[in-house]
């Protein structure tokens, strides 16, 4: 276990973290799922598995998507997505797959940005946990 990470949240894009406060009763899990994982130590060995495969399943979704970060620790993996072309990233993990053992979190929590071109970006906040 790699207990260096304890006590660093995820950072969260100004963007998304501007959503919330507008629908708080929609941001429950996601907030506490990221308090859990700004508390826990990494797993190292899960956690880098894990987050590759994660990053299989996003590109699978294709090219719209780009991923800004990405991070499992012990129990909770986090990461922010973004796509130029404001597609819909679909959370839900395929049942038969490698990544069977994660739950994903309740709802996609996004925010809006403009890239260097002056276009709109959605950011996707996604949250899973270790079953």
């Amino acid at each position: 276990m790699d207990v260096s990470v304890v006590g660093r949240p995820f950072p969260l894009s100004k963007s998304v973290s501007a959503w919330c406060p507008t629908f708080p009763d929609k941001c429950t899990v996601e907030y506490q799922l990221l308090q859990t994982f700004a508390e826990e130590p990494k797993d190292v060995a899960w956690a880098t598995d894990i987050e590759a495969k994660l990053r299989k399943h996003i590109r699978m979704q294709g090219s719209a998507f780009s991923i800004r970060t990405l991070e499992c620790r012990r129990t909770v993996c986090a990461g922010e997505l973004t796509s130029a072309a404001g597609e819909h990233f679909n959370r839900t993990l395929p049942n038969d797959a490698p990544l069977e053992h994660l739950l994903q979190g309740q709802m996609g929590v996004n925010g809006y940005e403009r890239n260097e071109q002056g276009e709109r970006v959605t950011v996707w906040l996604i949250l899973y946990k270790r079953r």
